[in-house]
C-alpha cells in the first residue's frame, strides 16, 4: 500500500499518458484504405429502405450517435437503423465484405468510449423495441434495441416484471450480454440466468436461435460474452410476478457521512449472513464533490411490506427519505435520480469486487474518492457505488455462462465525472491508479482478488479480458473463432476474445 494516496495520485498527474483502447490495434489494422463511405452506400443499397441510413446533419443520425456520457459520443461516417432481422443480416454481410470499423448501439449507456460508438458505421438498434408478454408461457420477448424503463412500463399492466437494468435509459442488449445485476438479483440471480433464448445474426449473416437445446455453446457464450459472436436482435426471458414494490431513496447529508461506512458494512454482513432478506436490494452512492459530500441509498423491496429490520442498519444515521409503494417503472424513475445531470458531463469508471466488506475497507475507499476530487481541474463529482448482494443468489457454476461468477464479490464502482475534454487522459489515469490502490487494499486484507472476475458492464477498457473471463477464456476464444473465423466482430467495440 502506498504511504500517501494524495502524493501517489499527484505524482501520477505529472506523468500521465493516454490509455490504450481495448480494440485500438484491431481498428488501426482494418481502417487501411477502405472507404467507409463506400460501405455506407452499399448498406443503403442492401437494406429494405435507403431511408434507414442517415448522415451528419439529420435528426436520426444525431439521436443514434448521442450517448449518456459525452466522451463516449463519437461522430460516425453514417448511421444505419435496421428495421428487421433481415436488414441486420444484410448489414453484417456488407461489413464482412468491407473491413471497416462499426459500432452497435442499444441504449448507449457504457462508460467506455468505442464500445458502442465508432468513427465508422454506427448501427442503431432503434427499431428492435418489441415487448411481448406471453401469460401462458410466463415469458417476455424483448427487442435488444429498447430500454429497460420501456420494458417495465409495458409489463406493469400485466402485473409482471423482469430482471433488468436499474437506471432509466439503460439498454436491454448491452446489459444482458454483459451479465446483468438487477434490483431482483438477490431473488433470482443475474439477469442473464433468466434468458431462455437469444435471436442473433451471426457474422456470416445467418439468423439463428441460441438456447439450451439449440446452439447450446453459443447460448453459453452470449451469457456475459458481449458482442463477440454477432448482433443479437431479441431475447425471450422469464417473467417475474409482481404487483408493487416498496422503493425509494434514503438521502444522507454531509453530517451523516462519517456513519455510513459502518452502516453499509452492517447491511452487507446481513446480506452475506445465514438469514439474508432476498426480496430486497440496496446500493449506496457516496458522492464527493468540490462543494461537499453526501450519499444516497437506493432501495427496492419486491413487495409492499418489507420486514421491519430490512434497513435497520441505517436507522441511526440521520437521513431524508422518499421511500414509498410504487409500480416497477415508477420505482426505476425515482431511483435514477443519482445520475441526474450526468448527461452533460464526461466520465471514467471502473469496478473492484469485494469478497468481504469491512468498515475499514469502505472508509479507505471513501477516502480515495475524496482525494480524487482535487486532482482533475474540471472535476464535478467522484462517485463510489457500493452494491452488496446475497451470495447464494449471484454466484453460480462456471457451466452456466461465459461470465464466471462462482466466487462472490460485491460490486464497488468508482466513477469520476468532469466537464473538460482536456482532462480525459488525466481523469482516466488517476482512476486507474485509484483502482490499483483499492485492489492493493483488498489483497492486503487477504481477499481472493484474482478469483473474483470483474463485471463486464462496469469494467473500464484498460482491464485485460483475462480479468473478466478467467477460467472460461480459452473456451470462449475457441468459440469466437468457430463462429467468426473472419474476425468481423473484432472490428466493433468491447472486450475482444483474441
Amino acid at each position: 500500500m502506498r504511504p500517501s494516496i494524495a502524493l501517489a495520485l499527484s505524482a501520477l498527474v505529472a506523468s500521465s499518458s493516454g490509455p490504450s483502447p481495448v480494440n485500438a490495434a484491431v481498428l488501426s489494422r482494418t481502417q487501411k484504405s477502405v472507404s467507409v463511405t463506400e460501405a455506407c452506400k452499399e448498406i443503403s443499397r442492401s437494406v429494405s429502405s435507403s431511408k434507414l441510413v442517415s448522415y451528419p446533419g439529420s435528426s436520426n443520425y444525431a439521436a443514434v450517435v448521442d450517448r449518456w456520457i459525452k466522451n463516449t459520443s463519437i461522430n460516425s461516417t453514417c448511421v444505419v437503423e435496421p428495421a428487421t432481422t433481415a436488414d441486420v443480416s444484410a448489414v453484417i454481410k456488407v461489413l464482412g465484405a468491407y473491413p471497416v470499423p462499426f459500432g452497435i448501439k442499444g441504449g448507449g449507456h457504457s462508460f467506455n468510449s468505442n464500445f458502442s460508438s465508432t468513427t465508422g458505421i454506427q448501427i442503431g438498434m432503434t427499431h428492435f423495441n418489441e415487448v411481448t408478454y406471453s401469460p401462458s408461457a410466463g415469458t417476455v420477448k424483448i427487442g435488444m434495441g429498447t430500454t429497460w424503463d420501456h420494458v417495465y412500463s409495458v409489463l406493469d399492466g400485466y402485473n409482471v416484471t423482469v430482471s433488468g437494468g436499474r437506471v432509466v435509459g439503460v439498454g436491454v442488449g448491452g446489459f444482458l450480454l454483459g451479465g446483468g445485476y438487477s434490483f431482483l438479483s438477490d431473488e433470482v440471480g443475474l439477469a442473464m440466468e433468466y434468458v431462455l433464448s437469444y435471436e442473433i445474426v451471426l457474422p456470416t449473416g445467418k439468423i439463428v436461435t441460441a438456447s439450451k437445446t439449440q446452439n447450446a455453446d453459443l447460448f453459453w457464450g452470449l451469457k456475459g460474452g458481449g458482442n463477440n459472436f454477432g448482433i443479437a436482435t431479441s431475447v425471450v426471458v422469464k417473467a417475474v410476478s409482481h404487483n408493487h414494490v416498496y422503493a425509494g431513496e434514503l438521502m444522507f447529508p454531509e453530517s451523516s457521512v462519517p456513519m455510513l461506512a459502518g452502516a453499509i458494512t452492517n447491511f452487507s454482513n446481513m446480506e452475506t449472513g445465514p438469514n439474508p432478506i432476498t426480496l430486497g436490494s440496496v446500493h449506496l452512492a457516496y458522492s464527493s464533490t468540490p462543494a461537499g459530500k453526501g450519499a444516497v441509498l437506493n432501495t427496492l423491496y419486491h413487495g409492499e411490506s418489507p420486514p421491519t429490520d430490512w434497513l435497520s442498519a441505517f436507522d441511526e444515521v440521520p437521513h431524508g427519505s422518499n421511500v414509498a409503494v410504487y409500480n416497477f417503472s415508477q420505482a426505476i424513475t425515482v431511483l435514477s435520480s443519482i445520475f441526474d445531470g450526468t448527461d452533460v458531463l464526461r466520465a471514467a469508471a471502473d469496478v473492484v469486487m469485494v469478497h468481504n466488506t469491512t468498515e475499514t475497507i469502505v472508509q479507505q475507499f471513501m477516502n480515495i474518492a475524496d482525494t480524487l476530487v482535487s486532482l482533475v481541474p474540471s472535476m464535478k463529482n467522484v462517485n463510489l457505488l457500493v452494491e452488496p448482494w446475497v451470495p447464494s443468489a449471484v454466484t453460480g457454476p462456471l457451466s452456466e455462462g461465459l461470465y464466471p461468477h462462482d466466487v462472490y464479490g460485491a460490486l464497488y464502482l468508482l466513477a469520476v465525472f468532469y466537464s473538460d475534454e482536456a482532462d480525459d487522459t488525466l481523469a482516466t489515469n488517476i482512476l486507474k491508479d485509484a483502482i490499483a490502490m483499492m485492489t492493493d487494499i483488498l489483497r492486503a486484507d487477504g481477499q481472493p482478488v484474482e478469483d473474483m472476475m470483474l463485471y463486464n458492464n462496469y469494467a473500464n477498457s484498460f482491464n485485460s479480458v483475462e480479468r473478466l473471463y478467467g477460467p472460461n477464456l480459452d473456451r470462449a476464444k475457441k468459440l469466437r473463432k468457430q463462429i467468426d473465423p473472419q474476425g468481423v466482430m473484432l472490428r466493433t467495440g468491447g472486450f475482444k476474445l483474441v
